[in-house]
């Protein structure tokens, strides 16, 4: 076989850990660490990776802005939310647009069955964005989806109702399906 170099050396440590086998070609075998991941995802939403996307959300959708982003919002028909998000090279280096990029991107995932379904997202970073701690990009990005009239936010929805003397929002009545994603605009 003259791959000696592939070959394990008889020095090396053994791995107490179980790994599975990767097949990377013919001759080349990796190996991987069985370890779960617990990655996270966003459960009632996609991304939005086509060039195309971005542009029909562009042209036809709605804008608001602030201080630290700008959102754009299509309705679309598919029963879920796409969300794209747009860091631009004036913001800075690939670090700090990465950054801002992680941090959008959490505080929609962790906010995501406050927003209603069935909407394509465009989010743009401004340039003032850029040092921002997470809190500031949250309060703006559920800033903008109050603009919109895309977020219900149930503590409103419990003060209002508790006003009115009619029940929170665990009543058959509730702004919130079971799925997570918010109905219309109904309050």
């Amino acid at each position: 076989n003259g791959y000696s170099r592939w070959k394990k050396s008889s020095c090396s440590k053994k791995s107490k850990r179980k790994k599975s086998i990767i097949s990377l070609g013919r001759r080349h075998v990796a190996f991987s660490s069985t370890k779960k991941q617990g990655k996270k995802r966003m459960k009632f939403s996609e991304s939005l990776k086509k060039n195309k996307d971005f542009q029909v959300v562009y042209r036809r959708g709605k804008s608001y802005g602030n201080r630290y982003l700008v959102m754009y919002v299509l309705k679309n028909d598919l029963g879920k939310n796409r969300v794209g998000i747009s860091v631009s090279k004036k913001v800075g280096n690939s670090i700090v647009r990465h950054h801002l990029t992680r941090l959008i991107r959490e505080s929609y995932r962790l906010h995501e069955d406050m927003f209603q379904c069935g909407y394509d997202f465009v989010i743009i970073a401004r340039v003032s964005a850029k040092e921002k701690s997470y809190r500031e990009i949250e309060s703006a990005l559920i800033h903008l989806g109050k603009l919109h009239n895309i977020v219900c936010v149930k503590q409103d929805i419990c003060k209002n109702e508790q006003q009115k003397g009619e029940p929170g929002p665990d009543h058959a009545g509730s702004a919130y399906q079971e799925d997570g994603c918010a109905k219309g605009t109904e309050r």
